[in-house]
């Protein structure tokens, strides 16, 4: 099990860490989404856990939107349609949260009778990453409405919110991965 959180864990950096040279992404989306869905698999079938199989359908969703995404990047983008990015984004960060919510899930499940702490721990950062990507979706639409001066310094506080529930999330797969390792399983 162990080395199936370490591929969640390589592929939550592929998919939140964007590094792009032109219209070029160097760590796409789709490998992200692809490790996690890898993962995910390889944990269903060890444990028949519904809370993994959920989480891999909402992989395969947010692999199918990154294809897509791609294709509209490299014919342009949404740059000329804010509102639609904006939906199409928010759409997205739903997806993530019913993904990721279902791998904590799906963890707490597993680990209920191994480690209280660690599970503690998951519950924790489960909530944390549930209410932050909440918060920020439901703040979003609204950034059209507000002056650009404020909309600016929101959406950045919006940002780091979902940097902090991402690292929370990679952290927590980091230590489900170690505690299997460990026991090794």
């Amino acid at each position: 099990m162990g080395k199936s959180y370490q591929y969640i864990f390589w592929g939550i950096v592929f998919v939140f860490i964007d590094i792009n040279m032109g219209p070029l992404d160097i760590m796409p989306d789709i490998i992200g989404y692809f490790l996690i869905i890898n993962g995910l698999s390889k944990l269903y079938h060890l444990t028949e856990n519904r809370g993994f199989f959920i989480a891999k359908s909402a992989g395969v969703i947010l692999t199918v939107f990154s294809i897509f995404n791609l294709l509209v990047r490299f014919s342009g983008g949404l740059e000329h349609a804010p509102i639609v990015g904006m939906a199409v984004g928010v759409i997205v960060q739903m997806i993530q949260l019913v993904m990721v919510f279902y791998i904590y899930e799906g963890t707490i499940t597993s680990l209920a009778h191994e480690d209280h702490h660690l599970t503690v721990r998951m519950k924790s950062g489960q909530k944390l990453f549930a209410y932050l990507y909440l918060i920020t979706a439901f703040i979003t639409p609204f950034m059209l409405n507000i002056e650009d001066t404020y909309a600016g310094g929101i959406m950045i506080m919006c940002m780091i919110a979902n940097v902090c529930a991402v690292l929370s999330w990679a952290a927590n797969m980091h230590r489900a991965h170690k505690f299997y390792q460990e026991k090794g399983v």
